[in-house]
């Protein structure tokens, strides 16, 4: 958890994008949910983004 971002999340200040794609087996719903959940918790403005039909490397990513 200390290495986790969210151990930190009383200190932000931007607003958040939250960008899932329903088909992600790296980033389970459940951290997705809590995520928008302490957003939500701390007053922290963001917006979501629920991708369906697609998987953690988005269709369209080039590997260079």
């Amino acid at each position: 958890m200390e290495s986790s971002p969210v151990a930190t999340i009383d200190q932000w200040h931007s607003a958040v994008l939250v960008v899932k794609a329903d088909g992600d087996l790296h980033v389970p719903l459940q951290q997705a949910t809590a995520l928008i959940e302490d957003l939500r918790s701390h007053n922290i403005d963001h917006d979501v983004i629920m991708i369906p039909n697609e998987i953690h490397v988005m269709v369209g990513y080039h590997r260079g």
